[in-house]
């Protein structure tokens, strides 16, 4: 399995996460179990492809909004997060 960084970038940005956020949310904790969100970007460990992830989330993504599917290297650094949080990225980046 392949580690994956999903980013919602909302174009018309509102104050507050938007309906369509959650919804996206929602559809990819229902994919994917075991996903770390980060204010509209989510981390997945999934055995499919980026494209397919992509093609997964389309109907959830409005007009104008943009989405990016990145396959996580063996490189990567964090900070902040909670201890739980933490033992995931390790296991599965």
């Amino acid at each position: 399995m392949s580690a994956y960084v999903i980013c919602h970038w909302e174009r018309q940005k509102a104050s507050y996460p938007t309906e369509a956020r959650a919804q996206l949310g929602r559809r990819i904790s229902e994919l994917w179990d075991g996903t770390i969100e980060l204010d509209g970007s989510w981390i997945i460990h999934s055995e499919t492809t980026s494209d397919h992830i992509r093609d997964e989330l389309l109907p959830y993504i409005r007009e104008g909004d943009a989405l990016i599917v990145v396959g996580a290297g063996q490189d990567a650094a964090w900070a902040g997060f909670a201890a739980a949080e933490n033992e995931w990225l390790v296991e599965n980046i």
